[in-house]
């Protein structure tokens, strides 16, 4: 099953997609431009059935709580510092 969390980097917000259990290895899914984590939904739940745990953040500019104040879009600058943010 998978659910969608908040990670807060900051003043921002990420969603973050993860499905399996934490105790297991973990996979980080990136998505591209012009994609988002939804890209990776049918293949998380095939690795998380294997054993992972996966996690699929959306990047900034794509994740809707993402957006510095006063900015309605911006382009997508890269992940959050995932190294500081997620625990594995």
């Amino acid at each position: 099953m998978q659910a969608i969390r908040r990670i807060k980097v900051g003043d921002l917000e990420f969603d973050c997609r993860e499905a399996g259990d934490q105790k297991n290895q973990a996979i980080i899914l990136l998505h591209g431009f012009p994609e988002t984590s939804i890209m990776w939904i049918r293949l998380m739940d095939k690795l998380a059935a294997l054993g992972f745990y996966c996690l699929a953040p959306d990047m900034r500019g794509y994740s809707a709580h993402a957006c510095p104040n006063g900015v309605k879009k911006t382009w997508p600058l890269g992940p959050p510092p995932l190294n500081t943010t997620i625990s594995i």
